[in-house]
């Protein structure tokens, strides 16, 4: 029995790497080029992601989800071309529209809180990256996020599988043991300190390096946390099937989305 469980376990791991030994690439050149092809990844990504958020959320209702997809394409779509503020306002009087068809539609009030939710969880996030994309060094700063929250995630699986102990949250995250995520967070934390001594010659002081990668370590496990707690309400144990391995396309940004808000703040207000 304990040979069958190390097994499969083997088998996730292997289809995780797998997964991300071909996502990788095509993230960083989403981050590090600004061509059409890039904005192809991002703009289908928000496709997955809307689709994946709808159908755990929503009942089956295809017209419902094309509306609800498209207006996140276009908003996104209509970044690529508008100054951070215009696109938050973008944001906003799309999110009034989709407040206004789905009431049209009589829909049951939770649900409806859910749409909202998930236009602003996935529109707002992608903002920011555009924005932080378009800075001097942004492209730098992206990777050090993205080299903080996915050596934080590996560290964290891996860990938790080998050491395992007490959960940290077992209602909402029973996968999620103290041990993986403690050994994740300072992992996902030292990365993210040789990253940016390495590659981000934008700040001398150690401490500050420490303390912000850290809290973008920290912002991905709660980012984690927010998205097991959305798919318990629903009974879902994963987003999708999309990713093998790992889920779906929410299964992976939600870490992310909380992370770039939070470095959306370290990096214009602190």
């Amino acid at each position: 029995m304990v040979l069958d469980k190390i097994k499969f376990l083997n088998k996730i791991f292997f289809k995780r790497i797998l997964t991300l030994m071909f996502l990788f690439p095509i993230f960083i050149y989403s981050i590090l080029e600004n061509d059409f092809f890039s904005k192809f990844i991002i703009l289908a990504t928000s496709l997955f992601l809307g689709y994946e958020w709808f159908n755990m959320t929503q009942k089956r209702n295809f017209f419902n989800l094309l509306i609800f997809n498209s207006l996140i394409f276009f908003n996104i779509f209509f970044s690529f071309n508008l100054s951070f503020i215009s696109s938050l306002v973008s944001t906003i009087f799309f999110s009034f529209f989709i407040i206004l068809f789905f009431l049209t539609k009589r829909q049951n009030y939770e649900r409806l809180l859910y749409i909202f939710y998930g236009y602003i969880f996935i529109s707002i996030p992608f903002i920011i990256f555009l924005k932080i994309k378009s800075i001097v060094n942004g492209e730098y700063i992206l990777l050090w996020l993205l080299i903080v929250i996915s050596t934080t995630d590996i560290s964290s699986y891996i860990s938790g599988n080998l050491i395992k102990g007490p959960k940290i949250l077992p209602i909402v995250s029973p996968s999620k043991t103290i041990s993986g995520t403690i050994i994740g967070i300072l992992i996902g934390t030292l990365f993210g300190i040789i990253f940016f001594i390495n590659f981000l010659n934008i700040n001398n002081n150690f401490f500050l390096i420490f303390l912000f990668s850290f809290i973008l370590a920290i912002s991905g496990f709660f980012g984690d946390i927010f998205m097991s707690k959305i798919k318990r309400k629903f009974n879902k144990k994963d987003s999708s099937n999309f990713l093998p391995g790992h889920g779906g396309f929410l299964d992976r940004y939600d870490s992310f989305s909380f992370a770039l808000i939070m470095l959306f703040f370290l990096e214009f207000f602190i």
